[in-house]
C-alpha cells in the first residue's frame, strides 16, 4: 500500500455543495484484503496520519511562503 496514483476531479457527493476547499483521500480499498489488512493495523494507521499530516505542513508551508511573497495591491488604486 502507499504511493500516489494520480490526482482526478469527479462530483463525489460527500465534496458537493461544501463551503470550503476540500479534499476526499482513498486510504485503501476494504475488498482488497492486504489494504483491509493494512487499515486496520496500529501501524498502517500511524501511516496514514503521518502521511497525510506530512503533506497537509507541506501544503500550508508552501502556501504561507507564496503570501509572503507576494504583494497586495488596495482596491482603490
Amino acid at each position: 500500500p502507499g504511493g500516489s496514483r494520480d490526482i482526478r476531479q469527479a462530483g463525489f457527493l460527500v465534496l458537493w455543495k461544501t463551503t470550503m476547499p476540500s479534499v476526499l483521500v482513498e486510504m485503501g480499498y476494504i475488498n482488497n484484503t492486504k489494504d483491509e489488512a493494512f487499515l486496520a493495523s496500529e501501524e498502517g494507521q500511524i501511516q496514514i496520519c503521518s502521511g497525510l499530516t506530512q503533506a497537509i505542513g507541506s501544503f500550508l508551508t508552501n502556501k504561507s511562503r507564496e503570501f509572503a511573497s507576494s504583494t497586495i495591491t488596495p482596491a482603490w488604486k
